[in-house]
């Protein structure tokens, strides 16, 4: 299911309102944040004349400041009494001390009574006259709490005096009681030099007034303290902020609907215009269709406009230029036919890449670096004992180099025929391609003749990679004199070679390609590589899959930038062959009859699997060949180390049994079918089989 987009309309809006969201919470936060700032400010300051007002209430006559500093002087050496142990002490302990404090200050609570005297009667009527004054204050600047306190600069602690939220009874009772702790920030005003201090504590102002009053002990100090919360002043800003949030926002949102509908119905419409045509052209594109201009039809004069000219312009470039690439796609695609066709010619020019002949196995390999290229091999017979061997390198690639390969692997094929004189041979091919030779190609060529009876091997190299020998079980390099390359010089001589083979020796040529392929890190396979490779399997098809293997893990992902050809033969030993012309029925036994007897010494479960391939495999090659006159089969017969292996050849019509259907007894009981089984079990019961048709013959190899 395709993804719902979220349209541009939808997109311009959001972003629309998010911007005005965001600019206006911004200014709007600046502003309060500069209000609340400056009215705080102002709350403060006038708590802080309000704090003066209640510290004048205290001295506004020399008899009040016389009254004042007795009170204040009788209380502190009242305390001093119990200063170092008054945590600990109990409640009647307490009580005893406040009482009496409270009647050395202001006498018995009847004014009347025994112990009163003017100067506590004056004494008692200026506290109370002090508390009325400093709560008419309070009341009148709306503060709720304010009193007056001595602070004890070596404790740190504050003895109340006077609070301006009790009643003067209370006050009574409660004066020179400690108050709470100081603060961290109240010690270092206290013990400071300022006479005036205001702090912002849990949400409220304290202000703190220095008393001007002559106290003999110098351990204390008196303050007046004001007590001013925030609350009635945030409540009343809050209240602000509220209302003008939602005077700002819906003005905002009124905004923000007003420039959805105008761009809606001036700005989308043109651009949903554009993005219609522009899917449509896209998708003409997309399904290979014919294209078009497709127009749309932008009426305003704005840049929506211009886009959407310049967009017509584009679709006429693309049009021509896609027509081009199409143009230029069939062409490519009709080369790249005629280079698959002449790709394919050039490979089926050449003989198969396994061929057996008695004790004689080939097997060769070639991967162009393009769909053509200049490598070639060829193998042929001279006559009934002479078998030529030929591989070639031309310079160049592609289709120019696969033309002249073709030339020069049928120039050595035709001289090798009508000369037996190897140096004649490449004397004649090297004129021949010098002729007419404009373009100065050239070829590397390696030509050998196998004596099939006395395993003399005759060679002339012409510039050419020299080929690894097996030698005593291990391959090296073959000690071969390099010649000048084929078709450069004319009338060069060249010098052929000769050596002598054995049964189980082989020969591998192959071409610079191999040798010189590169890995990522631009390093050359290489001599070295190759040889062991080679030296890592003992039959010779293995050889040469093992080669590849380690070139492909050694290139990696790098390109292939030369065709790779490569060209094996052994001489087989321990092997035996049996032929037959015009095979019948009848042989069957004799042919597993001779082959039980030369793999005498195999397990006896090895030669009864021998016995049912014979069988079958001969009755397919007598059945479907019968229509072939003077029909010959011949049978080689290798044991190595344990093991079997069965070649047949025979030189009937072309027909491979491998590709037949495994099928089992029941699928054929299943489906009503009689018979048909042979090569399943053939396939079943052999480690390994492979068919090829080299030389007009069928080559069938069963191993075990």
């Amino acid at each position: 299911m395709k993804k719902k987009k979220f349209s541009l309309y939808g997109k311009i809006v959001l972003l629309t309102g998010l911007l005005t969201f965001l600019t206006v919470s911004l200014s709007l936060s600046v502003s309060l944040l500069i209000s609340y700032k400056t009215t705080k400010n102002s709350y403060i300051d006038s708590c802080e004349l309000m704090t003066d007002g209640i510290e004048s209430a205290f001295t506004f006559n020399t008899a009040d400041e016389n009254n004042l500093a007795v009170i204040l002087k009788m209380l502190i050496e009242h305390y001093e009494t119990v200063r170092d142990n008054y945590e600990e002490l109990t409640d009647p302990e307490l009580t005893d001390y406040q009482n009496q404090l409270r009647l050395d200050l202001f006498g018995p609570g009847d004014d009347e009574g025994f112990g009163m005297t003017m100067e506590k009667a004056a004494r008692k009527a200026f506290y109370s006259e002090s508390l009325s004054r400093m709560q008419f204050l309070c009341n009148s600047y709306q503060v709720p709490f304010s009193s007056l306190t001595i602070y004890d600069v070596e404790k740190h602690s504050m003895i109340k005096v006077i609070s301006s939220n009790i009643d003067i009874s209370d006050n009574f009772y409660s004066i020179g009681r400690k108050a709470q702790p100081a603060s961290e920030r109240e010690t270092d005003f206290f013990e400071g030099d300022e006479d005036f201090k205001t702090f912002i504590i849990n949400n409220s102002a304290q202000t703190y007034n220095l008393v001007n009053i002559n106290l003999e002990n110098t351990n204390y100090k008196c303050f007046v303290q004001g007590h001013y919360p925030f609350k009635a002043f945030n409540d009343s800003f809050t209240k602000q902020i509220v209302t003008e949030l939602l005077i700002t926002f819906g003005s905002a949102l009124f905004l923000v609907i007003i420039y959805a509908i105008f761009t809606k119905f001036s700005l989308l419409k043109n651009v949903k215009q554009l993005s219609e045509s522009t899917s449509k052209f896209v998708n003409m594109m997309k399904n290979d269709e014919p294209l078009e201009i497709v127009d749309s039809n932008v009426k305003s004069n704005d840049e929506i406009r211009d886009l959407s000219d310049e967009f017509l312009v584009m679709q006429d470039q693309i049009i021509n230029y896609v027509n081009n690439i199409r143009e230029a796609k069939s062409i490519e695609e009709a080369f790249n036919a005629e280079v698959g066709i002449a790709s394919r010619i050039q490979l089926e020019s050449l003989p198969a890449a396994t061929h057996f002949d008695k004790n004689i196995e080939l097997r060769a390999f070639i991967k162009p670096a393009k769909g053509v290229g200049g490598d070639f091999y060829d193998y042929f017979y001279i006559d009934n004992d002479h078998l030529a061997v030929v591989i070639g390198d031309v310079s160049g690639k592609g289709i120019p180099a696969s033309l002249f390969m073709m030339r020069s692997k049928e120039s050595i094929r035709s001289s090798s025929m009508n000369e037996s004189d190897l140096a004649k041979v490449f004397f004649k091919v090297n004129n021949s391609l010098c002729v007419n030779n404009k373009e100065g190609f050239f070829v590397t060529a390696f030509l050998g003749i196998l004596n099939l009876k006395t395993y003399e091997f005759d060679f002339v190299n012409a510039g050419h990679e020299r080929p690894f020998i097996k030698n005593k079980d291990k391959y090296e390099r073959l000690e071969a004199k390099s010649n000048f390359v084929l078709g450069i010089e004319e009338d060069f001589v060249y010098e052929p070679q000769k050596i002598k083979l054995k049964e189980g020796d082989s020969i591998v040529l192959y071409t610079d390609g191999l040798n010189e392929a590169i890995n990522s890190e631009k390093e050359e396979f290489g001599y070295e590589r190759i040889a062991a490779s080679l030296n890592k399997e003992e039959e010779l098809k293995n050889k040469i899959d093992a080669v590849l293997k380690d070139l492909n893990e050694f290139e990696g992902n790098e390109e292939q930038f030369d065709d790779i050809t490569i060209l094996s033969f052994e001489i087989k030993k321990n092997i035996t062959s049996y032929s037959y012309l015009n095979p019948t029925y009848e042989d069957i036994e004799d042919l597993t009859m001779k082959v039980e007897t030369y793999l005498k010494g195999l397990d006896e479960n090895t030669l009864g699997k021998i016995g049912v391939v014979i069988d079958d495999v001969m009755n397919n090659i007598i059945s479907y060949g019968k229509t072939k006159a003077n029909k010959t089969l011949t049978v080689s017969v290798e044991k190595s180390n344990g093991r079997a292996t069965l070649i047949f050849v025979d030189n009937s019509h072309p027909f491979n049994p491998l590709l037949k259907e495994i099928r089992t007894v029941q699928e054929n009981m299943d489906e009503g079918i009689v018979g048909g089984l042979g090569i399943s079990i053939v396939k079943s019961i052999s480690k390994e089989t492979e068919y090829t048709y080299s030389n007009n013959k069928n080559i069938l190899i069963i191993k075990f």
